[in-house]
């Protein structure tokens, strides 16, 4: 039977738990600022096992294990190179402090089962296997991903006054920036530079066209139904 390894990049020689029966790296509840750059090459390449006085060990990439990710928050990036290594799973929040699962079921998962749960959890893992080994990965309907990316990226008081923003409409970027400090007391010593980085990752995090230009010492910004591709060549548009 093959075994999962916890990682943990903090300390040295973090994969060398890793050996080549493990089918599954796990980072188990991983902070907001989980630096997922850090995984690009070994879930699509080989992935270097080093181990301390020891030689390293390569495992072939049609061997690696699969990398699993659990975590509060998302995972940073909205860039195509972030998003084509995941398979976003999202989980609603049914269970919490005020209702766990010992709570609903009456009794703790796994060591406290019953022949027939046990059965029954069994039946329930083949069952997906059996789906999964038939259809592959089905991508499911996420509910709440793009607020909480948004919120992450962000922050949530920026988030709720994106929401109000009129698409289509050409807007003046510090006109925009006063109106939220306005509605936000607290975003008082917030920079243009930051607001712009906020405003541009909230568009790529919807999938939303956008395009600017200057007008003097204006900086106009419009923001689009569906992606930008071609704009009038006389209204010198700059996309993002």
């Amino acid at each position: 039977m093959r075994s999962c390894a916890r990682i943990n990049f903090s300390k040295s020689f973090s994969f060398q738990s890793v050996t080549l029966d493990t089918a599954i790296i796990e980072f188990n509840d991983v902070t907001k600022k989980f630096n997922f750059d850090k995984l690009f090459s070994i879930i699509t390449d080989d992935i270097t096992v080093e181990k301390k006085n020891q030689n390293e060990i390569i495992i072939p990439f049609h061997q690696s294990p699969k990398i699993i990710i659990s975590t509060n928050y998302t995972i940073e990036g909205s860039d195509d190179s972030t998003l084509e290594r995941q398979f976003v799973i999202e989980f609603s929040d049914h269970y919490n402090k005020a209702h766990r699962p010992i709570d609903e079921f009456r009794h703790r998962f796994f060591d406290e089962w019953s022949n027939e749960e046990w059965n029954s959890f069994l039946n329930c893992m083949i069952g997906c296997l059996q789906l999964y080994l038939s259809k592959g990965l089905i991508q499911c309907k996420h509910i709440n991903l793009e607020k909480k990316k948004m919120i992450d990226s962000t922050c949530e008081e920026f988030v709720e006054y994106f929401e109000t923003l009129g698409m289509n409409v050409e807007h003046n970027k510090k006109d925009l920036l006063e109106d939220f400090k306005k509605n936000y007391e607290e975003f008082s010593e917030l920079k243009l530079t930051k607001f712009t980085r906020w405003l541009k990752e909230a568009t790529r995090i919807k999938g939303i066209g956008v395009s600017e230009r200057k007008s003097g010492v204006d900086r106009m910004i419009k923001f689009l139904d569906g992606k930008a591709t071609s704009v009038k060549p006389e209204e010198n548009f700059e996309l993002f």
